[in-house]
């Protein structure tokens, strides 16, 4: 529970916990100071949500699921590719269309062909790592306001190929 009383559940990754019932001998753990309230910690799973990019692998053979403000991207033998990326703030991949909620994501990045500068992800309103240099990249970036996906440059102006965009939800084990 988030206060002592027992009132108020705590059920949010977050959530102050107050009060922790000890079913087997009523040992319960109580937490009186709000200051020192731990908060509820979910264990990030092994599970992952459903894929949120749309032809993040282009095999259409464009752009079909995402939005490229400055015109400057397009597709050479599937995979998106840009000669010069920009530090325009128009010069991005967006999703199209496509919102994730707050969470944990998992983000997945192949890059190849590059001879400057470097890419990341933006969810939401978490900013991923630069990524310089040829590689296939994953981290996890924790959204805490809903927003769109993105692929922004990053490490000065990038050139070079983007292949298997993927963006998945870490799903949650439950509390540890």
């Amino acid at each position: 529970f988030q206060d002592v009383n027992g009132t108020t559940p705590a059920t949010e990754h977050g959530d102050p916990v107050g009060l922790v019932l000890d079913r087997s001998n009523s040992n319960h753990l109580r937490q009186p100071t709000n200051s020192l309230r731990p908060t509820l910690d979910f264990a990030l799973g092994n599970g992952r949500g459903s894929e949120q990019v749309v032809n993040g692998d282009f095999a259409t053979g464009d752009l079909t699921g995402f939005i490229n403000p400055n015109g400057n991207w397009g597709v050479v033998n599937g995979a998106a590719s840009t000669t010069v990326m920009t530090s325009d703030a128009g010069d991005r991949l967006v999703s199209d269309g496509i919102t994730v909620a707050p969470g944990f994501y998992e983000c997945k990045i192949t890059i190849f062909g590059s001879t400057q500068g470097g890419v990341g992800f933006r969810v939401g309103d978490a900013t991923g790592q630069a990524r310089v240099g040829d590689g296939v990249y994953t981290e996890v970036l924790e959204v805490t306001t809903a927003g769109p996906i993105e692929i922004r440059r990053r490490a000065s102006d990038f050139t070079g190929s983007l292949d298997n965009v993927s963006v998945r939800e870490v799903l949650r084990d439950g509390p540890r």
